[in-house]
């Protein structure tokens, strides 16, 4: 992710990702992000009508810069993490995760990011993770800096809180995907830029238990942007989107 100047010297961050719909207490809900150009702004939850069929604002969720959103359900309870990218100053702000609670979302952790751009939530037996895309560190003053760490999250049940488990180094990182194949637990990050160019690897990871994420296999990509896993009858395969290439790859998984 890149920032891009605007006239008036403001700047502007890449549209949100995705709408997010889900149904909670029994009516169904959209999250829009609205991306920020300076300072704060609110992102509407919309609920729908079921007379006309029709989303309607139910909530505002103060955002900065919010470029995605990730619903998730642990137990029975209901969770959104925002992805706040840009505050008009700096990107390194923190990201909030939400909790609905008496049909609202009411915040649950605040979580310092540089330039979110992602969030990735998993389950690994009965453990739970959240893995955040750190994109750049824009200061006011001074270079940005796309090679920084992005942080996967677990669940600490004692605290009730998300803590830090481990950090891995990535490249202006857009997108985190997770996948399984057979008995193995992936994820895989899109490094889209370091600073000087955008012919990078994409890199996974497996799961080794004790040892977290070890990296295992890089991907060559150019302006990677998003990962998706998909399958077919005894074959599986990656498919990664490129936002400055004409061409993206499909990668077909091989295991030993």
């Amino acid at each position: 992710m890149e920032t891009r100047p605007e006239p008036d010297g403001s700047q502007r961050s890449p549209p949100p990702k995705h709408v997010p719909t889900f149904i909670l207490d029994g009516h169904p809900l959209a999250i829009i992000a609205h991306v920020t150009y300076l300072g704060r702004t609110l992102s509407p939850s919309c609920g729908n009508d079921d007379d006309i069929q029709l989303f309607e604002v139910n909530q505002t969720i103060p955002t900065s810069g919010a470029y995605d959103l990730e619903f998730f359900l642990i137990g029975q309870y209901h969770f959104l993490a925002v992805a706040n990218t840009f505050d008009g100053h700096s990107t390194s702000i923190t990201s909030t995760i939400y909790v609905w609670v008496d049909s609202q979302f009411i915040p649950f952790q605040h979580i310092p990011t540089d330039g979110a751009t992602d969030w990735e939530m998993f389950q690994i037996g009965d453990r739970y993770f959240l893995a955040v895309a750190n994109s750049q560190r824009v200061l006011r003053h001074g270079p940005s800096i796309y090679s920084l760490n992005s942080t996967i999250y677990e669940l600490n049940r004692l605290t009730h809180t998300f803590i830090r488990f481990q950090d891995l180094l990535t490249h202006s990182a857009v997108d985190w995907e997770f996948f399984s194949v057979g008995e193995e637990r992936f994820l895989v990050v899109a490094n889209s830029h370091d600073g000087s160019s955008y012919n990078l690897n994409s890199v996974i990871y497996r799961w080794q238990g004790y040892e977290g994420f070890v990296p295992v296999h890089s991907l060559p990509t150019f302006g990677c942007r998003d990962w998706e896993v998909f399958s077919t009858k005894g074959s599986s395969y990656l498919v990664y989107s490129s936002a400055t290439s004409r061409l993206s790859k499909v990668f077909r998984l091989k295991t030993y």
